[in-house]
């Protein structure tokens, strides 16, 4: 632990990466991946993992160029500052999109499965408010909460899926490999965006204690989160079978929902239950609000990055608000991982660590 540096281990970073990204990927991957490759979906995680390490050499090795600078300066270093500037907006862009589409899927699932009578705009702003108030505390304080909030995250679902695991029909899982080879290409290609939260990589390397060791713990980090996404995506799929899948919004939510704990005394069992994913949503929100304000503090080289919030919080409000329906948000979260998702994961590191090769600056 570090007092009042804002400064982090490498272990808290992996546990925020886990948090930032976990929750709110695998509550809709098992459906995402059935729509291209139906009963054996599950296929898609391995191939994804591998690209996901990938993204994690390439935003490693980029933010290595200039160890210990801002993401803003880091680009003006490698581009000019123009081009730092459009790059550090668009990264803040889409921060600010993802953490305004997560709100608004957040209040959709709690007004239909948690509190009915509660009004939907009540439940986004104390969402909202609760994450932009820990992402103004900083980096250090971030760190420490996601050490005390890990468990509730983890423990839930793994108990879970643990019973469920011996209640399923896996015969479901059946046939593999009878669809065309573009199919698994393209399903792959998009189970990869449920690392999309990586990019804050990019971000937060200069608030890591020993960066060296970012490369191989976010590896580490990928590899663990893809054997929580195969589990579940695997127990879920033998649970529902395929067809079932691609009809429910949220399989996940929904067979954790459906499970009974033997013994369980608790009236509100689903509330504890999608506490994992009620958490995982906070620690994404909260990351967007405290990423994209650390990125216009270094563009505008103005004030503190809670000063920002201010601006911030209010736009991701009515952002949440533009879509008509959920199915609508899902239509926009796939488009902005299909674009700015990929610029960040693959194609502005590769593009930052080419152009320092060839101007030979940096390390």
């Amino acid at each position: 632990m570090f007092s009042s540096n804002n400064k982090i281990s490498v272990r808290q970073l992996q546990i925020l990466l886990i948090l930032d990204i976990f929750g709110t990927s695998v509550v809709t991957m098992p459906r995402i991946l059935a729509g291209y490759t139906s009963q054996d979906g599950w296929v898609l995680i391995i191939p994804a993992v591998l690209l996901g390490i990938i993204y994690v050499a390439l935003i490693t090795s980029a933010s290595s160029i200039s160890p210990g600078e801002s993401f803003f300066n880091l680009c003006a270093f490698v581009a000019g500052r123009p081009l730092a500037y459009l790059i550090s907006l668009l990264l803040a862009a889409k921060m600010i999109l993802v953490a305004a589409f997560e709100i608004r899927r957040f209040g959709e699932v709690v007004s239909q499965e948690l509190l009915r009578a509660t009004p939907f705009y009540i439940i986004c702003l104390t969402m909202l408010a609760i994450s932009a108030y820990a992402a103004a505390k900083g980096f250090e304080t971030r760190a420490r909460l996601a050490e005390l909030l890990i468990l509730v995250v983890l423990v839930p679902i793994a108990l879970t899926f643990l019973i469920d695991a011996f209640d399923v029909d896996y015969s479901n899982l059946l046939p593999v490999g009878r669809l065309p080879g573009t199919n698994y290409l393209k399903g792959a290609y998009v189970a990869s965006f449920a690392f999309s939260g990586l990019e804050m990589l990019m971000v937060a390397a200069p608030y890591v204690v020993n960066p060296g060791k970012i490369k191989k713990a976010s590896m580490q980090v990928v590899i663990a989160l893809g054997a929580m996404f195969l589990a579940v995506t695997i127990i879920t799929v033998a649970r529902f079978g395929p067809i079932e899948i691609k009809k429910q919004m949220w399989p996940v939510i929904e067979i954790m929902d459906a499970i009974n704990i033997p013994g369980s005394f608790i009236e509100r069992q689903e509330a504890l239950i999608m506490s994992f994913w009620i958490i995982s949503v906070f620690a994404s929100v909260n990351a967007g609000l405290f990423f994209s304000s650390l990125l216009l503090k270094d563009v505008f080289k103005k004030g503190g990055h809670s000063s920002y919030m201010l601006f911030i919080a209010p736009v991701i409000f009515l952002v949440a608000y533009m879509p008509k329906d959920i199915f609508e948000v899902d239509r926009h979260l796939k488009l902005l991982n299909f674009s700015l998702g990929a610029a960040f994961l693959f194609v502005i590191p590769l593009a930052l660590i080419i152009i320092a090769k060839i101007r030979k600056v940096g390390g």
